[in-house]
């Protein structure tokens, strides 16, 4: 419903489903991160880890390092929601599968960076 009323603000009817989806996408994401996960974010840090030394963030370090990765995100996220879509409206009954096929893709190419990263860094 936000997602429609921003989206109607700037001229945008139903026919812009992909965009009012990027926008639910974007506002749904930034609402679960950045209110509710950040105060438990900044106990984790400030409080949990300083208590052992291993702190050694400021303040204005925290929260610019959570908006480039909020930023970060949202630069991979938008263009990902835009291609589900896409996917689900010329799918046709079998949708749910090139959907799955798609993250199941995205996940595995993640996760095998991810491990990539990891085995180059070390050496091993």
């Amino acid at each position: 419903m936000l997602s429609g009323l921003l989206t109607a603000k700037f001229g945008l009817n139903e026919e812009y489903e992909k965009t009012q989806s990027i926008v639910f996408t974007f506002l749904g994401s930034i609402i679960i991160t950045l209110v509710l996960g950040l105060p438990w974010s900044i106990y984790y840090t400030f409080v949990i880890e300083e208590s052992y030394g291993f702190n050694k963030m400021t303040l204005g370090l925290f929260f610019k390092d959570t908006l480039k990765r909020t930023l970060v995100s949202q630069a991979i996220m938008m263009p990902l929601t835009a291609l589900i879509i896409f996917v689900i409206e010329i799918g046709g009954d079998y949708f749910f599968i090139y959907a799955w096929l798609i993250v199941f893709m995205i996940s595995m190419d993640s996760g095998f960076r991810i491990d990539e990263e990891k085995y180059s860094r070390t050496g091993g």
